[in-house]
């Protein structure tokens, strides 16, 4: 799949005004399950704007954080005022670096986006790890399984991206063979619809679809993310799934 580079220009301009990039308690479980040592050497790959970098950075040695997008990186960068994170441009199916170089690897959000070749990315942060270190990953889900194929069909009309649930994330990081996988489940409350969408690059066609879709939902797809519909927004809970494994 090529990467379209114009869509994550666009991604990048508003990305940092997500309400869910910013939810601190989802942040505060996906570090909590890394157990940084400030002797850590950290790879934070999908970096982004470099959220996660930047709240690692004080717990650990050094941060590298990559990403195949140019624009994103330039807002990492912009925002940099700390000597240990250096941002790199790469990408998770084919690392630069040498065997059992870091002490883990971060991947918050990324493997939605790696249509082709997650396996393969899976392999390379378990490749670069050192022994006994911890890859953690974070992917938001659908509430439950029975929502997949709505919930894969709605993001449709925002980007291209793969669906996972609990058990697929778990499966994936033990497709590279880590010793040790665990995982947990981050509700994000009330999320706002609104927010999401005008900071998500979405046309105002497909904006119009997906809050659509959200109000057409039957009552038990309501149930599951709580909805609430209001005359200008629509809330939902979010729900986020957290692995980390030991290599």
């Amino acid at each position: 799949m090529e990467f379209d580079g114009q869509f994550w220009k666009r991604r990048a301009e508003k990305y940092d005004s997500l309400e869910w990039v910013n939810r601190q308690g989802y942040t505060e479980s996906f570090v909590r399950l890394g157990r940084f040592d400030k002797s850590h050497g950290v790879l934070d790959v999908g970096t982004g704007t470099g959220i996660i970098a930047y709240t690692i950075a004080p717990l650990v040695r050094h941060v590298t954080g990559i990403d195949r997008s140019d624009e994103m990186l330039a807002h990492a960068r912009e925002k940099n005022t700390v000597k240990n994170i250096t941002f790199e441009t790469g990408d998770v199916r084919e690392l630069k670096y040498a065997d059992a170089t870091f002490d883990r690897v971060t991947a918050r959000m990324v493997y939605h986006h790696v249509l082709e070749g997650a396996e393969d990315g899976i392999l390379e942060c378990h490749r670069v790890l050192k022994p006994d270190g911890m890859f953690v990953l974070s992917e938001g889900v659908p509430p439950n399984a029975d929502l997949r194929d709505w919930y894969s069909t709605m993001f449709a009309y925002k980007e291209e991206r793969r669906t996972f649930l609990e058990a697929d994330l778990v499966a994936l990081a033990r497709s590279a063979s880590f010793r040790e996988v665990r995982h947990d489940v981050y509700m994000s409350r009330r999320m706002s619809i609104k927010n999401w969408l005008n900071n998500g690059a979405v046309s105002e066609a497909n904006k119009a679809i997906i809050v659509k879709m959200h109000r057409d939902l039957d009552a038990a797809g309501k149930r599951a993310y709580n909805m609430d519909i209001t005359d200008d927004d629509i809330f939902i809970d979010m729900k986020f799934v957290i692995v980390s494994a030991t290599k």
